[in-house]
């Protein structure tokens, strides 16, 4: 009579199926959150090339002693943005930004103009860009707002969970 050797090691086909589907369900709540991460990172590093531009701007306004202008592409700051002296000597070229990025920018402003005596905006005045994810509703989305102050100071908030309608 054979014996048959009771200590097998391994894992039965049960307990392969069961942590498939524990496996599985885990990838499902995950893969979401994954999703709103590399959007939420999309906006944030398209907001700092922007942020990086005005303070660049700002700082050549001093330096140069000459009015410096951020201009967005085609009146659409998704498209880019180009840094430029008054002659239209382009200092610096920023890129189009994601496309599934949409920035808000209620009052229609498409040139910001820093000052060389004061570094402030020429008109004084303050700007709100609001950077939101554009392939869900907005309603359900994060996203950031750029303020620009009349000084020329730049702050970044979130939008709090919601971002307006455009």
């Amino acid at each position: 009579m054979r014996k048959y050797n009771t200590n097998t090691q391994g894992f039965t086909l049960v307990e392969l199926l069961v942590s498939l589907a524990v496996f599985s369900i885990l990838i499902a709540i995950a893969a979401p959150n994954f999703s709103n991460m590399a959007t939420g990172n999309k906006i944030t590093a398209d907001l700092n090339k922007l942020i990086g531009a005005l303070a660049f701007a700002k700082d050549e306004a001093g330096v140069r002693d000459a009015n410096i202008s951020v201009i967005s592409t085609g009146g659409n700051w998704q498209k880019g943005w180009s840094v430029q002296l008054a002659d239209g000597t382009v200092l610096l070229q920023g890129e189009a930004m994601s496309p599934n990025i949409a920035v808000i920018n209620g009052v229609g402003i498409t040139t910001l103009t820093f000052d060389n005596s004061t570094g402030g905006l020429t008109p004084p005045l303050g700007v709100a860009l609001v950077f939101c994810d554009n392939t869900v509703t907005l309603a359900n989305t994060r996203g950031k707002v750029l303020n620009l102050l009349p000084s020329g100071s730049i702050s970044v908030i979130s939008t709090g969970g919601t971002c307006p309608a455009y």
